[in-house]
């Protein structure tokens, strides 16, 4: 297994524990995932699932992500 296809997997693993996460919420379905931000100094994966949730949810984004962390 070469680095690119292992980076492919962890990536995969992540969206899943976000997804399962979600589930936890009782969201299901969801179709977040972790995306490459276009500026690097943002790291090298984020989410905006959060954001997108606190309308859904009524809940303020801060506590959604402290919850599916």
């Amino acid at each position: 297994m070469n680095n690119f296809s292992g980076e492919n997997q962890a990536v995969i693993n992540l969206n899943q524990a976000l997804r399962d996460s979600i589930n936890l919420l009782g969201i299901e379905n969801s179709d977040a995932v972790f995306e490459t931000p276009r500026d690097s100094e943002y790291g090298d994966r984020a989410a905006s699932t959060a954001l997108k949730l606190a309308k859904i949810l009524r809940n303020k984004p801060l506590d959604i992500a402290n919850k599916i962390a």
